[in-house]
């Protein structure tokens, strides 16, 4: 019997962990395997008792490694580098079938080699499949801010300021929220929430620009409320947004050349 757990990548912020997660637990769920929850650590460990996602779960990391039989780690299946993907299926699948209860227990952080089990055997529709059970299961127990119907607008500015691939410009969100309002006109009165950091320097452009333009520079948790209960969602090239639009029931405007999967009610 395989029990499969991954420490979270510890140099990661939420959106990154979370997305490895929604990976393992695919992969797990398709090859039939043992998901062992494990908390966020990092700087991500504020998130655990917000996100619930422990609560999904049987198999928790303290409850079970006291009760295997056998730890290994991936290094262990990675000794032979022909076909090394169809391999460590393989290896995995056969591990499966012992009478032992095996715990395969490894950190992600800071290496490629976990992708070599995640990336194989799993596609986009089937983490999709996941994430939709996620947010069924979990969206009543994230705070509702904002008790009315709102347009966030998620600017990632100072850490990637100089991040060609990923800063997109402040132009970029006034035009995607100019192109909201004309789509659906009745937008123009509700509130509109820009989700930012605290170095953001553009506030006066915005609420030149945006009626009824709240800025809000504030905690991570505090900003994860915020996105996850919008109606509207205009994204920035991040794991953060793409999260929120995961787990929250809303439409969303997705950046270009995004990485993330996306799945339903997108705008455009």
């Amino acid at each position: 019997m395989l029990y499969f757990c991954l420490i979270p990548n510890k140099g990661a912020n939420i959106g990154h962990q979370t997305d490895d997660h929604f990976n393992c637990v695919t992969f797990c769920k398709k090859n039939n395997f043992i998901f062992v929850y494990h908390p966020f650590i990092g700087n991500s460990a504020n998130f655990e008792n917000v996100l619930q996602f422990k609560t999904l779960f049987e198999h928790n990391y303290e409850n079970t490694v006291n009760n295997v039989d056998k730890i290994i780690n991936i290094d262990y299946l990675m000794n032979d580098s022909i076909n090394l993907d169809k391999n460590i299926l393989n290896k995995l699948i056969e591990l499966n079938q012992s009478t032992s209860k095996i715990m395969l227990f490894d950190s992600i952080s800071g290496n490629e080699k976990y992708k070599n089990i995640l990336n194989f055997n799993i596609n986009n529709n089937d983490v999709i499949e996941v994430k939709k059970m996620y947010r069924g299961s979990l969206l009543p127990y994230y705070k509702n801010i904002v008790l009315t119907e709102y347009i966030c607008i998620h600017i990632r500015c100072g850490d990637i300021v100089n991040d060609k691939s990923r800063y997109l410009g402040i132009e970029y969100f006034i035009d995607k929220y100019k192109y909201l309002i004309q789509l659906y006109p009745y937008l123009t009165n509700i509130p509109v929430y820009i989700i930012t950091e605290s170095n953001m320097m553009y506030d006066d452009i915005l609420y030149e620009n945006i009626k009824n333009c709240n800025i809000i520079k504030i905690d991570e948790i505090t900003s994860f409320y915020y996105l996850v209960n919008c109606k509207y969602l205009i994204a920035a090239i991040s794991g953060f947004s793409n999260l929120a639009y995961i787990l929250g029931n809303l439409k969303v405007i997705k950046p270009p050349h995004d990485w993330n999967c996306y799945w339903d009610n997108l705008i455009e």
